[in-house]
């Protein structure tokens, strides 16, 4: 655990979409599919997660090396779709109308905050990020 870090903080589905396929309503591939805790967390995760284990749901860990070595650059097709809503978005029957389709990538989804944070990340020598989501 590094004091006074707290990454990928903010309520931002597309992240949690990226990190662990959660929330993901734009359909985009996440990174891994959650791998539970690692049996080597620090005592601090530990208490962290003792305080929230009741809500904790998709717990996970990545190395800084997936994170680092991922192609953040290469060009993806996501859905405009609104969530719940996504029968009437898709022209009644859930189905993907093309003008519902957007060419992006990674790194203009995730916007500058994620990498920000991937880059103080990698300052302090980070090995790995341990998260999970609540509901």
């Amino acid at each position: 655990m590094i004091q006074g870090l707290y990454p990928f903080q903010d309520r931002n589905y597309t992240i949690f979409a990226f990190l662990a396929d959660v929330h993901n309503e734009v359909g985009v591939q996440s990174i891994a599919q959650p791998r539970e805790l690692p049996a080597d967390i620090s005592d601090g995760v530990v208490v962290n997660f003792w305080h929230c284990r009741d809500d904790a749901h998709s717990l996970s860990w990545l190395s800084m090396s997936e994170l680092n070595d991922y192609d953040y650059d290469r060009t993806i097709k996501v859905e405009k779709r609104c969530g719940l809503m996504a029968a009437y978005c898709g022209g009644g029957d859930g189905g993907v109308n093309d003008d519902e389709v957007e060419v992006t990538t990674i790194r203009a989804l995730l916007g500058d905050a994620f990498f920000d944070d991937l880059q103080e990340l990698k300052a302090r020598n980070a090995e790995r990020i341990v998260f999970w989501f609540d509901n």
